[in-house]
This record gives C-alpha cells, sequence and structure tokens, in this order.
C-alpha cells in the first residue's frame, strides 16, 4: 500500500466525494446498499459516523420496499457493534417512532440485530418497545398478529437469559397484567419462559432455582390463587359476551368456539382456555404443590358445569390425565372421582369422558387397595369385589352413547 494512502485520507477522500451520499441518497440501490457494510463498518470503526449519516441510511429505507429495507436495516445491525451509545439510542429512537401500523418483520430484524450485537438488550426503551408490541393491546393499535407474536417470542427469549437481572421485575409486571386482565396469556407464556431458565438446583453461578422463585411468586403475589380468578373472571366475561352474540343465554350450541375471540385476546376462546390450563399445570409442577378441594371445584364448576361447549369438556377432561398435570395427590384423585366424576349424567360421557373415568377409577382403586398393578406386565388383579365407582361403570356401559 502507498505511504500516502494512510486511514486518515481515506475519510478524508470518503467525505469529500459524498460516498454515503450517493450509496444512500437519491440514487441509491438495493445493491449498493448490500456492498456498503464494508464503508459503514471502516467509518463506524473511526468514530466518523454522525447523526446526519444516520439520517441519510434511515430516509433511505423509510417507505421503501421491505426488501429494501431488510437490505439497509441489515447493514445498520452490523455496524452496531462500532456505534456508541448515544448512536445506537439514536437509532433506537428512530425505531421507537416508527408508527404501530408500519412496524414489519424487517424492523424487528434490526431491533434483534441491535441487542444481538451490542449491549443494547439491556436498555429499557428496547425492552419497552418489545414488551409494548407484545400485548394484545397492540395488536388493536395497528400492529399485525405477526408481529405482536415474533415480539412476544423474541422478548421470552431475551428474558429466559439466565444473566438478566431484571427477570424478577418483569415477572412482578407479567402479574400485574394478569391482575387487571390485560394480555394474560402472552404474560403467562413470558412467566413460564422466565422460569425455564431457572435451574431446578442451585449452582455457583446461579442461587436462585424454579421452585425458589415460585415461592417468592406466591409469596408476594399469591400467584396461584391469581390463577383461578383470572380464569373465573375470564369465564364469565366469555359467557356474558356469548350470550350477547346469541341474544339467546345458555344456549352455545351454535357457537364454533374453536374460530370465536369473546374477549380482547388473540387467542381463541378455547386456545385461551388451553393456556391458562398449562400455566396452572406448569407452576404447580415446579412449585411441587397439589389443588386443593376448593380449586378442584373451581375448576370442575367453571369447565364442566359451566362450559360452553362439549369441546371445552374434553379439554379439560384430556388436561385432568395428562401426564404433565402433576397437580393431584390422592386425596385430591379421590375428591375428583368420588364427589364430581361419578355425580356426572352418564347418558352424556364422551370418549374424553370417559378416557378420564377410566384413569381416576384405576386410580382411586389401587389406592385403596381394591384393585393390583402387576410388576411384570400391564394387567390389573381386583383384590376386592365393591370397586368404587363400579355402579357408575355399568350405567356408562348401559347408558352412554358413545
Amino acid at each position: 500500500m502507498a505511504k500516502w494512502l494512510t486511514t486518515d485520507y481515506l475519510l478524508d477522500w470518503l467525505n469529500e466525494h459524498q460516498i454515503l451520499q450517493q450509496l444512500f441518497g437519491q440514487s441509491s440501490h438495493t445493491e449498493l446498499a448490500k456492498r456498503s457494510v464494508t464503508i459503514l463498518r471502516f467509518m463506524a470503526s473511526k468514530q466518523k459516523l454522525d447523526s446526519d449519516h444516520l439520517d441519510l441510511i434511515w430516509e433511505a429505507a423509510t417507505g421503501k420496499h421491505q426488501a429494501v429495507r431488510d437490505v439497509i436495516y441489515k447493514a445498520m445491525g452490523e455496524i452496531a457493534l462500532y456505534l456508541n451509545s448515544d448512536q445506537l439510542k439514536y437509532i433506537f429512537n428512530k425505531i421507537n417512532s416508527t408508527d404501530f401500523k408500519d412496524i414489519d418483520s424487517s424492523t424487528l430484524n434490526l431491533v434483534k440485530d441491535l441487542t444481538k450485537n451490542t449491549q443494547l438488550s439491556g436498555v429499557n426503551p428496547i425492552m419497552d418497545l418489545l414488551w409494548t408490541l407484545a400485548q394484545d393491546e397492540s395488536i388493536h393499535s395497528g400492529v399485525s398478529v405477526d408481529i405482536s407474536t415474533q415480539a412476544l417470542q423474541y422478548i421470552q427469549e431475551t428474558l429466559a437469559n439466565p444473566g438478566r437481572s431484571d427477570r424478577f421485575s418483569y415477572i412482578a409486571k407479567c402479574i400485574q397484567q394478569i391482575r387487571e386482565g390485560r394480555s394474560v396469556v402472552p404474560c403467562m407464556q413470558i412467566i413460564k419462559k422466565i422460569l425455564g431458565g431457572f435451574p431446578e438446583k442451585p449452582s455457583a453461578y446461579q442461587r436462585e432455582t424454579k421452585s425458589f422463585v415460585c415461592q417468592w411468586m406466591e409469596k408476594h403475589y399469591h400467584f396461584r390463587d391469581l390463577n383461578f380468578e383470572s380464569l373465573m373472571l375470564f369465564k364469565r366475561d366469555s359467557a356474558l359476551k356469548a350470550s350477547q352474540l346469541l341474544k339467546v343465554k345458555n344456549d352455545y350450541t351454535i357457537i364454533d368456539l374453536e374460530k370465536l375471540q369473546l374477549t380482547s385476546s388473540r387467542y381463541t376462546y378455547l386456545d385461551e382456555i388451553k393456556q391458562r390450563l398449562e400455566m396452572i399445570q406448569y407452576f404447580f409442577s415446579v412449585s411441587d404443590h397439589h389443588l386443593s378441594v376448593s380449586q378442584v371445584n373451581l375448576l370442575w364448576d367453571g369447565l364442566i358445569c359451566n362450559a360452553l361447549s362439549i369441546n371445552e369438556r374434553d379439554l379439560f377432561y384430556k388436561w385432568l390425565i395428562d401426564p404433565r398435570t402433576d397437580c393431584f395427590d390422592a386425596a385430591g384423585v379421590e375428591h375428583l372421582f368420588v364427589e364430581k366424576m361419578l355425580r356426572l349424567d352418564f347418558r352424556y360421557v364422551t370418549v374424553a369422558a370417559f378416557q378420564t373415568f377410566q384413569k381416576l377409577f384405576a386410580a382411586v382403586n389401587k389406592s385403596a387397595g381394591k384393585l393390583l398393578q402387576y410388576s411384570w406386565d400391564e394387567r390389573i388383579g381386583v383384590q376386592a369385589s365393591d370397586l368404587i365407582g363400579i355402579d357408575s361403570l355399568w350405567e356408562i356401559v348401559l347408558q352412554s352413547d358413545m
């Protein structure tokens, strides 16, 4: 290299000939932008990119086709490592000032690149934007469901990082949202993801465990009871909305709950029920607690006695016998079977209800010593003739239309 071709000479030449203006000005072209990263990186590494340059680059993407924005935003993400904190916040302010309806996957990818290539992930405005986009309310403000879902997934991935110090504050933030009945399912998903980032046992690197966090949530926020209160409130509001839609109370046979959104949530009614049950399932499994009799009664009354459809009942029946639903002790299983299952109208038992009956029948009678599970195969031995629920089993055989 010629001795006169110094770094300062190149920087002066780039400025004198307005190379960036040519790359990102009126005559900008996608292929030119693709090849600009080396020049941008060179100038940024020498602290020669100023706010005017950043404005120029940003304007080159504004109002353009997504393919153009992808290229330009990708270039900005790649030079993030060389930008100072003021420049990074300047770019973020540009993002934050974008109308919700104009935020697309290109914008989110830029946010991801900025957080991946810098320490900007710890800057509150970045997290605040992701948090806002992830909420159900953002969809009603013009954000697409796809973008809101992408933001939700990214904030979950970010908060699952064991090195983050703000995980407890975001759990508290999610719990407040659940208490207010706002974006309940997204907040439950975030909580599950954060809990998943804590170890089962303490280590030299992380003393807090899943169990510790669950105890903290219970101590400060009574999170177990909150799940049930929130579910029952959702049930009440959904039933009211359904009755208004039909103009006839307590007749829900023609409602397609697989597709209907009865609240402001992005999820259908049944999806919402499913997600809430999964939260209860997960929290009880990691916190090593069992459902109380009153909690069992709440779930049964809400999802069986006051179900809006057969599908809702079947969803709950399947949840009860899901291997992941480790929420019941022996007393809870017996209460569920004797006080609830055996009082059903067996003329209308579905396949899912019978499968639940079958599982609980076996569990209760094994616990009572009336049935014996052989260790060498799957056969069950009958130890007594007065099996708990045997009369109800005969009623199912004789009356059910399954």
